[in-house]
């Protein structure tokens, strides 16, 4: 019987260490939809560490104790409901579970983003991006606008499998390229559709929407002067480093974040895809304004960011496009915005 039990003890041992990281990958799932407790999720990724650390896998290891710190600073939990009541150094980062509609706050952000393709698809990854003041528009005609209030960007842009997870159809051109490529072909108002699909029933305190143009452009530029490096494009001076356009785009999106981050952590808001912004489009204020929302009334809604068909001066985080609200087209696409409260 001893022999028998030692026999199990020791299949068991080597069934948990060949499971790899989809064993850190299903414990971390029970906590994200809310099946298990944190403390109960920690206790097991620690025993998941140290059977990969027995086993020789010096790497798993190490990424299994990335997850465990990331949890350890997470803030607590607030599903359905918005940030404002956590303090700002628990709440820099938000993960939205597209499904379950769980809204997770995090110090820091998760720390397998860019390898894990579920933050790219089955949920979206926000940054929150503090309140402050820049100057908006081309060099020579520019104007201060001040942002009042915090607000969450998405990190990536919405991609193709974010779409079909809440619309069920995906109508981009490009979908060889995958689910974690930009979806496009979609008008600002398939995007308002999409947005009242997201943020759910009218009693739901989500409040998911399009970035306003000077929010987009407050964030393509790094915030203000304290976080923001003056860059041409966002992020760099040089686009190769951030952005996919005419140049290195081979003529088509690519799976959004492989390129270089912003200042703030954000990826492709130069080149990939044009992104919706909420505003009619009309001419600036000369004068400093305060969080601005763009024209009264008009015909044609605000793109931003240039695109992965674009020559290098439509990349410029100061650069702006008009175009009807119902158009469509295989280089535009959207990132989202939801208010810190």
């Amino acid at each position: 019987m001893k022999k028998l039990l030692t026999i199990f003890l020791v299949v068991l041992s080597t069934t948990w260490i060949m499971a790899g990281d989809k064993v850190a990958e299903q414990i971390m799932q029970g906590y994200e939809d809310g099946s298990a407790k944190k403390e109960d999720t920690l206790a097991k990724l620690k025993m998941r560490k140290d059977a990969l650390a027995k086993a020789g896998k010096a790497e798993e290891a190490k990424e299994v104790e990335e997850m465990i710190e990331s949890m350890a600073d997470e803030g607590d939990d607030q599903a359905g409901k918005p940030s404002g009541t956590q303090s700002k150094s628990k709440n820099d980062y938000l993960i939205v579970d597209l499904k379950s509609r769980k809204l997770t706050y995090s110090a820091t952000p998760p720390p397998d983003l860019l390898k894990n393709d579920k933050y790219k698809t089955d949920k979206l990854v926000m940054r929150r991006i503090p309140a402050g003041t820049f100057m908006m528009g081309e060099t020579g005609k520019q104007h201060k606008v001040t942002l009042t209030k915090d607000f969450y960007i998405g990190v990536f842009e919405v991609t193709q499998g974010q779409w079909e997870n809440m619309m069920k159809a995906n109508p981009s051109e490009f979908k060889d390229v995958g689910k974690d490529a930009p979806v496009e072909q979609v008008s600002w108002e398939d995007c308002q559709n999409f947005m009242k699909e997201l943020n759910g029933r009218k009693s739901s305190s989500l409040a998911f929407r399009l970035p306003t143009e000077s929010e987009w452009e407050y964030a393509c530029r790094g915030g203000d002067k304290k976080t923001s490096k003056g860059f041409k494009y966002s992020g760099s001076g040089t686009l190769d480093e951030v952005a996919w356009f005419k140049d290195n785009s081979g003529g088509k999106t690519h799976p959004v974040g492989k390129k270089k981050a912003n200042e703030l952590g954000l990826y492709d808001m130069s080149g990939n895809v044009w992104e919706w912004c909420s505003d009619w489009f009309g001419e600036y204020s000369k004068e400093p304004e305060k969080d601005t929302v763009g024209a009264k009334s008009g015909t044609v809604r605000i793109l931003r960011g240039g695109g992965w068909d674009c020559d290098a001066g439509y990349c410029r985080s100061a650069l702006r496009l008009d175009r009807a609200p119902t158009h469509r087209g295989h280089n535009v696409g959207f990132r989202l915005v939801l208010p810190a409260q």
